[in-house]
């Protein structure tokens, strides 16, 4: 532990940014935030950092990439074949999009 945290504040001095946790057991990570200045970013080190990074082994929850895709996808075809924005405002546009990809999201919880 002691290395780990004697390296990310050498890091610190030397004018990082910030410091990434990848793989370090939670106490550790705790320890190390605590003694920084700058912010810790945790890869699979527990909840204890400043902020967290997913990979993507982890468990998904909340899959919503998919249907922002779709969704984003037939904008750009609606914009790209000049059936976009017809008749309608623009806010009105976004608005239905939205409520579009909020009504799907709600069938996947």
């Amino acid at each position: 532990m002691v290395q780990v945290v004697e390296t990310a504040m050498a890091l610190q001095e030397a004018g990082c940014f910030s410091v990434v946790l990848e793989c370090v057991p939670a106490p550790v990570a705790a320890a190390t935030t605590k003694a920084l200045q700058i912010p810790t970013i945790g890869i699979g080190a527990g909840p204890f950092c400043s902020g967290q990074v997913t990979p993507k082994f982890c468990k998904t929850i909340w899959a919503c990439s998919d249907v922002i895709n779709k969704r984003s996808l037939e904008y750009k075809h609606e914009v790209e074949s000049k059936s976009f924005p017809g008749q309608i405002t623009l806010h009105t546009e976004l608005v239905r999009l939205m409520l579009m990809v909020y009504e799907e999201l709600e069938t996947m919880v």
